[in-house]
């Protein structure tokens, strides 16, 4: 996918000046740089997702087999 991005002109001189040297691009670094704030995203969502899977399978109660819903106990006090 292609973007347009606005940056500082001094910001993009020496980011691709550096990338010169490292012999690379001012594209690769910032595509390097995007991946890698992706991958780090989608880290944490993994890891809150397994949090709330985790938790579900901690407090999940087992009904008998057969076990149905009565509406007059729920309502009992």
């Amino acid at each position: 996918m292609n973007i347009t991005l606005s940056a500082p002109e001094e910001s993009v001189r020496l980011v691709r000046s550096w990338a010169k040297d490292n012999h690379t691009s001012l594209n690769r670094f910032i595509r390097e740089k995007l991946e890698e704030k992706a991958r780090d995203i989608q880290a944490e969502r993994d890891r809150k997702a397994e949090a709330f899977e985790e938790f579900f399978r901690a407090h999940t109660i087992h009904m008998p087999e057969g076990w149905k819903f009565d509406r007059e106990e729920a309502n009992e006090r």
